[in-house]
């Protein structure tokens, strides 16, 4: 009815070559069969149905659109005692999963994959982040303009004629020190983790191994390193809110909830600009647990098919 009354109006307006409601429909078929169409229909457990935008095509978009894509912040950021960013969080620092990679001189690193240093040594990443300042040397910090390096932290690990022990204790290191992947020294490995420590006390002969050992007892690529195929991988945090329209009593909006996204890895100048945020659904009917079901649905279906959306 509205499509109509816009149509219409046009036409009293003397608008020149107004099309037919018919041509328009024609032509959203024709967008929809090239693009896709990111709007599927859901029916909720208790019967209501509504609509749902895919979040595959939203994070697709800002990755497509130099504007966002540009401006992005791949890996959280320890800025020190200042925060300004979403990224400077200590939950997104520490307590969120870490980016699963990182690029470097056209290398690709996983986390929790045993990597090899210019120097010999071995290492195995846990959580990859960018600093303002270098966390080796905290008296020194980059200038404004100076691009901010990446660091690894994690653990090392020493090679012994037993096998590989990994070290108790976490380090910070730059990935720029990184020289071989776990592809690239796979071939070489003819033992396994052991840290296994051999002692002797009253006549007897025990063997321990070390917590950190243990978790890599098996020499194993990480899950996304196959999917991968050699390109990059990236994570997308999302911030989710859900907006209670309460006070809309006209007919035409009644109260509703609605869902919107945003991509956390961008910077809040541009969180702040309305295209950066992402209408995903609203229903008038619609429990609010009922839309975060399907929500998170939709957000599996985005992490099961990785090689199709995040590989870039």
């Amino acid at each position: 009815a509205q499509k109509r009354a816009v149509l219409s109006w046009a036409r009293d307006l003397g608008a020149r070559d107004v099309p037919s409601l018919q041509a328009i429909k024609q032509s959203n078929e024709c967008i929809h069969g090239l693009v896709g169409n990111p709007t599927h229909k859901v029916t909720s457990a208790s019967g209501n149905i509504f609509y749902i935008n895919d979040i595959r095509h939203a994070i697709a978009k800002d990755y497509a659109n130099p504007l966002t894509r540009f401006s992005m912040l791949d890996y959280p950021e320890d800025g020190g005692a200042g925060m300004s960013q979403v990224c400077h969080g200590q939950k997104m620092l520490l307590e969120a999963p870490s980016p699963p990679a990182a690029c470097v001189n056209g290398n690709i690193y996983f986390v929790h994959e045993l990597l090899q240093e210019c120097s010999g040594d071995y290492f195995v990443p846990e959580h990859f982040f960018s600093a303002s300042y270098d966390p080796l040397n905290p008296g020194h910090s980059h200038s404004p303009g100076q691009q901010k390096e990446l660091y690894a932290m994690g653990h090392a690990v020493k090679y012994t004629d037993a096998g590989f022990i990994v070290s108790d204790e976490q380090e910070v290191v730059p990935v720029s020190i990184f020289r071989r992947s776990f592809e690239d020294i796979v071939g070489e490995l003819t033992c396994g983790v052991t840290g296994r420590f051999t002692f002797e006390a009253s006549d007897k002969l025990f063997s321990i191994i070390i917590a950190s050992s243990e978790k890599y007892l098996k020499l194993v690529p990480h899950p996304l390193h196959e999917k991968a195929k050699g390109r990059m991988v990236y994570s997308v945090p999302l911030i989710i809110f859900m907006d209670d329209v309460s006070r809309n009593v006209l007919k035409q909006w009644n109260k509703h909830h609605a869902i919107y996204i945003l991509s956390a890895n961008l910077p809040r100048e541009m969180l702040e600009k309305e295209f950066c945020v992402r209408f995903v659904t609203s229903s008038p009917h619609t429990t609010p647990m009922e839309l975060m079901h399907v929500m998170r649905e939709s957000i599996e279906c985005v992490f099961s098919a990785v090689h199709n959306i995040l590989l870039a």
